[in-house]
């Protein structure tokens, strides 16, 4: 997990929330990751059902207002298994929902 670079920190970008507890490691080479957004064209939009996929290396922004960007990422195996982490972007709180298998 990586967080913005506070006032009179060095460098720029983001840096490593060492702070946040299990923050930090590697996730198994097996699995595939995809971040989605909400379709904006998508009735579905605002119940947070309608998903479009977004480019791997964006960012996904929790604020300090408790909130987040509506956020679902998709986690999938080589066998089909897949588990999507669905953000809500009122309490930022992450939703596990196992999909069916591909």
């Amino acid at each position: 997990m990586e967080r913005s670079r506070r006032e009179g920190e060095q460098g720029g970008g983001p840096v490593r929330a060492n702070e946040v507890p299990g923050g930090e490691g590697d996730i198994d080479t097996r699995i595939t990751i995809e971040i989605r957004q909400p379709a904006e064209d998508s009735p579905e939009a605002t119940a947070g059902t309608g998903f479009r996929n977004r480019k791997i290396d964006d960012t996904i922004s929790f604020y300090a207002d408790g909130t987040a960007e509506a956020q679902e990422i998709l986690l999938r195996d080589r066998q089909g298994f897949r588990l999507a982490l669905r953000i809500n972007p009122i309490t930022a709180r992450v939703h596990i929902v196992e999909l069916e298998r591909e």
